[in-house]
């Protein structure tokens, strides 16, 4: 076993993220649940996890497959746009830079699957 082996299980490895993400336009239980539909559809995406009272969604999934910028633009583009304000928006530029970060750390691009401009491709 050499040092390339090595490299070869790290870039390898999965990187498996958590987050909460506030989303607007929810007034019915139904929609989180057609919110949570669309979100596993999603390449990478392993679990979701809605909570109506708290108008949020709880999301694990694959940064080698897909990005929270991915997650943001999927929410938006179904017409259930993460929270605003100030707060919010500097959580997401943290974790969209420490992603870039982690990316980066992997040596090599993401598998085509998901970028960092938030594209990513569902599931067949």
């Amino acid at each position: 076993r050499g040092l390339g082996d090595v490299y070869k299980r790290q870039a390898m490895k999965d990187i498996v993220k958590s987050t909460t993400i506030k989303i607007t336009n929810i007034p019915h239980p139904e929609q989180l649940e057609q919110v949570e539909q669309n979100l596993n559809h999603l390449l990478g995406v392993n679990r979701v996890e809605g909570n109506y009272p708290k108008k949020q969604v709880r999301i694990d999934y694959n940064l080698r497959f897909v990005t929270y910028s991915a997650l943001i633009n999927k929410l938006s583009s179904i017409g259930h746009p993460a929270s605003g304000g100030v707060f919010n928006a500097v959580k997401r530029r943290f974790i969209i830079f420490t992603e870039k970060n982690e990316i980066a750390g992997m040596g090599r691009p993401l598998t085509g699957r998901a970028d960092l401009r938030g594209e990513s491709i569902g599931k067949s």
